[in-house]
This record gives structure tokens, sequence and C-alpha cells, in this order.
């Protein structure tokens, strides 16, 4: 069996961070908020549990689960979208991954290679 390796820090959710979806800084060092738009710089994937206020365990790296906001397909690129749910990236969009599968509809949930940095598609 291959395992996946990954980088989890733990910061503090600011107000409610759903469970495996994109986040970014929050106004506050250590704070994280979810990655709404495809503009955010995304710093990781937000851990297996909703969160509200508390400790919040973000994947930096690796390959983690994410909840798709529509059809993606495997290989492409995605970057943030409503609910910090993943979605297909276009042309100056900040990048936040790579799907390593396809997603058919909103809700799915998929694997994806996070990339940070701000990359733009």
């Amino acid at each position: 069996m291959v395992s996946n390796h990954e980088l989890v820090k733990a910061f503090a959710a600011s107000g409610v961070v759903p469970e495996q979806t994109l986040v970014k800084a929050g106004a506050e060092d250590d704070f994280v908020v979810p990655a709404t738009a495809d503009t955010d710089i995304v710093l990781g994937v937000a851990g297996d549990l909703d969160v509200t206020d508390d400790t919040c365990d973000v994947v930096l790296s690796g390959i983690a689960r994410v909840v798709a906001g529509g059809a993606i397909s495997f290989g492409a690129q995605v970057t943030a979208g409503a609910g910090g749910k993943a979605v297909a990236a276009s042309a100056g969009n900040r990048i936040a991954g790579i799907a390593m599968e396809s997603a058919t509809a909103d809700g799915d949930v998929i694997s994806i290679q996070i990339i940070v940095g701000g990359i733009t598609a």
C-alpha cells in the first residue's frame, strides 16, 4: 500500500470552517477562514471535522480530500469557490491544487495535490 505523507498544522478557526474545504489566512495570525474566491491565496485544506471558533487542523502539503463545487476533470487545476469548495480553475485564477480524480457534481469529495503560493493559471 502506498502512503500519502501530509504536512498538517493546527490553526484557530475564525468563525465556521467546514470540513474538507479550502482555507486562507484570517485577519489575525494563526487564524484561518474558508477561501471563497478564485483570487484567494489558499493555505491548505481543512481537516475532517467542521470547526467553529476552535482548533482547525489544516493539510498544508501533500494529497488531501476536498469538497468539489462542481464538475472537475482528473488532472485539472483547481481554485477556491463558494463555501471553500474546490472548483475548476480558469486563466488568471490562483491555483490551490491539481485534481487527482474527477468530480461529477457539487458536493463530491475528491483528492487533490495541494499547490500553495498563489500561482496563477
